[in-house]
């Protein structure tokens, strides 16, 4: 999913053409499988962070309280500050790396692990305010 993002030539297609042509039914079943599967994502992302099962619990309580409680926030929250898109598939590769890396006896120091993901974020927002500070003087 990471490497998709990162390797297709075209990252704007969301699949809008797709989604016009389905009935309300099929959506809501489309829907609910995404549930299913980030809530699942967010079970295997927990055994990514630790292997302490109430990190787990609390991934696997605040993923579902994420995908039903706070979605349009994200959303505007994107519409706002869309590099937090290319944030989330670099988020995916940090994690999918320290669990690999788990798989083969290779633990990963939490503080260096969390400090990557910190160093995610900060670099986003100072991406796109950089961004936003281009575009205002191109006008």
């Amino acid at each position: 999913m990471t490497f998709d993002f990162f390797t297709k030539k075209d990252n704007n297609d969301d699949g809008v053409a797709d989604n016009v042509q389905r009935g309300f039914w099929s959506t809501v079943i489309a829907i609910e499988l995404m549930d299913i599967t980030f809530s699942i994502d967010s079970v295997t992302a927990a055994f990514g962070v630790s292997n302490q099962i109430w990190v787990l619990f609390l991934g696997a309580v605040f993923g579902i309280i994420m995908m039903r409680g706070v979605a349009q926030l994200f959303v505007t929250l994107i519409n706002k500050v869309p590099e937090l898109e290319t944030t989330a598939y670099v988020l995916i590769g940090i994690i999918s790396a320290k669990m690999t890396l788990g798989v083969f006896g290779i633990e990963v120091n939490d503080m260096l692990f969390f400090g990557a993901l910190i160093a995610s974020f900060i670099g986003t927002f100072v991406i796109h305010f950089v961004n936003k500070k281009k575009v205002i003087c191109m006008n």
